[in-house]
């Protein structure tokens, strides 16, 4: 990946979605914003994440990540203070104090139509990125922001948006690609729901942060094209809103759902070509 330079990594800290509020934050005019992806490297007690330009990030609140739920998350999405003193460029080592933090779940990949068929029964409201953090960590890790519909539990919570909804991503390797996007890896974003009879409750939105590893179908890509892809192009579906109005059962059925109008694009050759050239010259 393009190292880029430390200050110029990261926009200024925004809201997350699925943040964790609860964390607390000191305002020092010596610190520096830090919005990004990272690797989590270390487990309950002691908390140290990595970052795509390969520094570890040691927080200095450590207590504050005890009230953080991190499942089985191998990256999180996070919003940190740094004081630029600490970078250490032999070490690859910052302190940091952690402001946000939400982690980010792994979800499957498909391989042949017929999961596809068995997976897929649910549209999404709408998928896109993070603005403001790089949607990779590496070549074959891809960061997606999916909205969709969920139930709202009897004590106000999504919940279930959390244990009935699951994702799955899949590259169709032989699928002649549209001139449109003939110079792109085009794949296409699915979401499962455990009972479909819910549809009629499910009548909020909520968002999460997915992660998937693309290095199938890159490698797939790759050796069919002899070249990174252009982009990284997500389909998917939406509910058709002509077909339920308020009703929801309708409106979520996954027969009546429609392609989304507008594929999520992302680009990807601009932050890997140098990886590309560098491994054909060795």
């Amino acid at each position: 990946m393009k190292k880029m330079k430390w200050a110029a990594m990261f926009a200024a800290a925004v809201a997350m979605l699925g943040f964790t509020s609860c964390l607390n934050s000191d305002d020092d005019n010596s610190n520096y914003p830090g919005y990004e992806y990272v690797q989590i490297t270390s487990s309950i007690g002691y908390y140290s994440f990595r970052n795509a330009s390969g520094y570890t990030l040691t927080p200095t609140n450590q207590g504050d990540l005890s009230k953080v739920n991190f499942g089985s998350a191998r990256y999180a999405v996070m919003s940190y203070q740094y004081n630029p003193d600490s970078i250490n460029n032999v070490t690859h080592t910052v302190d940091i104090t952690v402001t946000g933090l939400a982690p980010v779940e792994t979800y499957r990949n498909l391989y042949n139509e017929s999961e596809v068929t068995s997976f897929a029964n649910a549209p999404f409201y709408a998928v896109g990125v993070d603005s403001y953090a790089a949607p990779y960590f590496d070549k074959n890790t891809l960061f997606i922001l999916a909205a969709y519909y969920a139930k709202l539990d009897s004590d106000g919570d999504l919940d279930e948006a959390s244990t009935n909804h699951t994702f799955g991503l899949y590259y169709d390797a032989n699928a002649e690609p549209e001139a449109m996007y003939s110079d792109d890896l085009v794949m296409t974003l699915y979401h499962h729901v455990t009972d479909t009879n819910l549809n009629k409750e499910r009548t909020q939105f909520t968002s999460k942060y997915l992660h998937f590893d693309i290095s199938s179908a890159v490698a797939a890509y790759q050796s069919k094209n002899g070249e990174l892809p252009d982009q990284i192009v997500i389909k998917y579906k939406t509910p058709d809103t002509s077909m339920g109005g308020t009703d929801y059962d309708k409106l979520l059925d996954y027969a009546n759902a429609k392609d989304a109008t507008n594929p999520l694009q992302i680009p990807y050759q601009r932050y890997f070509a140098e990886d590309s050239n560098s491994s054909t010259n060795n």
